[in-house]
């Protein structure tokens, strides 16, 4: 994932022309996604899984995948593992977070009865993650503002 997300903003000329999914001739956030969906394979011997699961574990969840966002919020990383699911070199509330909540439920090794309710948190569980989220944020940069001065 590291070397896919590394060619992000590339043109898809000679053999990186493989890792463009979409056949637009560049290598996008959309073709990563597709790539992850299609043919990673997680630890838990599933092939495919989404955008957020930064363990690979098949899932997308809230004890290890937005906990990773919310323990690197606002550091430069330069790894998919460390929560930088859009390749901006930082992980944020409106990228990397977004995706987290986007995917969150996903899980690869269930039924799709399970998965499908799984995948739809209440309005309110949504609305109270990006808050706590946004929150942190917010705390974490007054921390690093405060220890600078």
């Amino acid at each position: 994932i590291d070397f896919y997300c590394g060619r992000i903003g590339s043109q898809a000329v000679g053999e990186l022309s493989q890792l463009d999914l979409d056949g637009d001739q560049s290598i996008t956030l959309a073709d990563l996604r597709m790539h992850v969906e299609q043919f990673v394979m997680t630890s838990n011997g599933e092939v495919g899984t989404r955008l957020g699961d930064a363990n690979l574990d098949g899932q997308v969840d809230v004890l290890t995948d937005a906990s990773i966002v919310v323990n690197n919020l606002g550091q430069q990383v330069n790894r998919y593992q460390d929560g930088d699911f859009d390749k901006s070199g930082l992980v944020d509330v409106l990228g990397d977070a977004s995706i987290v909540i986007d995917n969150l439920g996903f899980n690869n090794g269930t039924s799709n009865a399970a998965v499908l309710s799984a995948a739809v948190p209440e309005v309110g569980s949504i609305a109270l993650l990006g808050c706590g989220l946004l929150g942190l944020g917010l705390c974490r940069r007054r921390d690093v503002g405060a220890s600078v001065v």
